[in-house]
Formats: structure tokens, sequence, C-alpha cells
């Protein structure tokens, strides 16, 4: 089934599985632009979230906002072959805000997941992650996304051994100083690491990180520097 939602049709999500989207293979595609994009607004309790509990099934053009603090995580995403493609995740007001915004699953639950043409402002100092991946998912594609934010751990982050990821020609903007990144894939994931043009608050060795990744034509600049970002890792 493909569910097409209106333009300028607003929903609430308040609790834990506000929205589950729990029958494989429907597609939800939102109609119209701007502000007339439909919105998914979570409020009133920092669980609530929307499922993604079943196959096949495709996010498409939906703006989700944040109405309430530190929101665990906006989609989680429990099954496998999900596609999230050009929504838009913002902040209602200070203070309210996805601590992560697309959530994989624990184990390998979310294989093959993609995220495409998405645009993220997140700017609150508690979020953790725009994309986070804890398991060992396989194939996942995370693509052209423009993303700003205040990101504590990575914007785009793997902490799980995942298999053979994607992570190509996102645009990434991370606030957050320390030795938090822009791309934090751990040491024994694999995949491709290609493209990607990040500035953030950490500094350049800790900007790019995927030491199991083929990685090529990345760049990475330290805002505090005010200099142009530079290849990472630096061709020797």
């Amino acid at each position: 089934d493909v569910i097409y939602v209106l333009p300028g049709h607003t929903e609430t999500a308040a609790a834990a599985g506000g929205l589950d989207l729990d029958v494989a293979g429907i597609s939800v595609i939102g109609l119209g632009n701007g502000t007339l994009t439909p919105t998914v607004t979570l409020t009133t309790a920092a669980t609530a979230d929307v499922d993604v509990d079943a196959a096949n099934i495709l996010i498409e053009n939906i703006h989700f906002r944040s109405g309430f603090a530190d929101i665990a995580a906006c989609l989680d995403v429990n099954a496998t072959d999900c596609t999230i493609r050009n929504c838009r995740f913002t902040e209602a007001a200070d203070d309210q805000n996805f601590l992560i915004c697309v959530l994989g699953a624990a184990g390998a639950g979310s294989d093959r997941l993609i995220v495409e043409d998405c645009y993220a402002i997140q700017d609150d100092a508690l979020n953790t992650h725009f994309v986070s991946l804890p398991g060992t998912s396989k194939g996942a594609v995370i693509r052209r996304n423009v993303l700003i934010g205040d990101w504590g751990t990575a914007a785009i982050g793997a902490a799980g051994n995942v298999v053979s990821i994607s992570v190509l020609d996102n645009r990434i903007s991370n606030a957050a100083a320390d030795i938090d990144s822009c791309i934090n894939i751990a040491a024994a994931g694999t995949g491709l690491v290609m493209g990607n043009l990040a500035c953030g608050g950490a500094a350049q060795a800790n900007g790019i990180t995927a030491t199991a990744c083929a990685l090529a034509q990345n760049f990475y600049g330290v805002v505090t520097e005010d200099l142009s970002a530079i290849l990472d890792p630096i061709a020797t």
C-alpha cells in the first residue's frame, strides 16, 4: 500500500510507538513543499517516537519536529530494508530536541537501511547523533544528507561492527568540540566512506574516523581554525 499524506497535514506522536509503521512494504509519501510539507511533531514524553517495525518501508518527504526535551530517538528502525528519503528534522523550540534522529537496531535488525537526501538542523548540545547504528547491520547507505547541528558523539555514527556500510557525499557541520566527530565508524566496521565534506569542533584527527573502511575524497575542516577543509585522511 501507498499512503499519500496531503500538503499541510499534521500529526502528533506523544508516546513510545506513537506512530507505528508495522505493515511490511508500505510507503508513506508526503505531498507538498516548504511549509506545506506534512509534519509529524513528537511531544509529551522523551520516549515518544516513530517505530519502523516491518520490512521494506519507505518514508519520504515528511517533516519531523521535536516538541519535547531530549527525545531519545525520532525514528526507531527495527526492521530491514527501510528507506528514509528527503525528510526534514528540526527542533520546534530551544530545549526541544532529538538526541538521535535515526536509530538502527541493536543487532542486525536494520540491515540495508537507507537514509538519503535528508536535511537536519539539530542544535541542542545534548544531542548525540543524526544517524546511530549501534548494532551489526549490513549494507546501510547514508548519502547526500545536509546535516547542521551539535552531535556530541558523531553526526553519523556506527558504534557496532557494521558490515559494508556506505557513507557517501554528505555535507556535515557539527558544532560539538573535544573529540566529537562528524563521521565515526567503529574500528572493525567495513564499507565505503567517500566524498563527504564536513566541518566541526573536533580536531583534524577526529573529524572522520573509519579505520577499516575504504576512504577517498573526504574533506574535513576545524571551525575554530577558520581555514578551508583539507583532505582527510591526508594523502601521503
